[in-house]
């Protein structure tokens, strides 16, 4: 995936978010958890630093801890268990956002580019559709693969759902001042 994980990410906060404006709990700010649940569907790939800067693109970055689902899974039950134990619902809710975030990640990456599922009891890369290295430039073997319209897809999806965000916030704003007009003249 080039540009889908973070439009996919968006999508999935935006409806863990959608519950929680109709009343918010106190500690989490659904504005602040729609931000976190986008980026985390992105932290898997800030190994492409490390990819480029210091493994001189030895290995495939696929193969790094970022990737590794049983990393994120042992951190995520880790910080899980001391949000139950600690009774610290926003934590919790934070915590579950950037799971799924990060989880879509490697979903999506299971499409184009293979994830170790099994790891560390198997090396098997689970990848759903072989790219082709058809040109010089690895970036465009992505672009010009069908499978991109799925990220094209997840693009659109997340744009409309920002335009009909935005456009359901302003009618509810101009409800609310309307009601507070209705108020001051009553």
């Amino acid at each position: 995936m080039i540009i889908g994980h973070l439009p996919a990410g968006y999508i999935l906060s935006s409806y863990i978010v959608k519950p929680l404006l109709k009343g918010t709990p106190a500690g989490i700010f659904p504005g602040r958890l729609l931000l976190i649940g986008s980026l985390s569907s992105i932290v898997p790939d800030l190994d492409m630093a490390y990819f480029y800067f210091i493994d001189q693109g030895k290995h495939l970055h696929h193969s790094y801890w970022t990737h590794l689902p049983v990393f994120w899974a042992g951190l995520a039950a880790l910080v899980l268990t001391i949000a139950t134990v600690r009774d610290h619902f926003a934590l919790l809710a934070y915590s579950l956002t950037i799971l799924i975030g990060i989880l879509s990640h490697l979903l999506l990456d299971t499409i184009t580019g293979g994830i170790r599922w099994f790891y560390p009891f198997s090396q098997k890369y689970f990848i759903l559709f072989q790219v082709p290295p058809l040109h010089k430039w690895w970036v465009q073997n992505f672009i010009f693969h069908w499978t991109f319209i799925i990220e094209l897809l997840l693009a659109a999806v997340a744009c409309w759902i920002f335009l009909n965000r935005k456009n359901t916030d302003k009618g509810t704003q101009a409800m609310s001042h309307r009601t507070l007009l209705e108020k001051h003249r009553g």
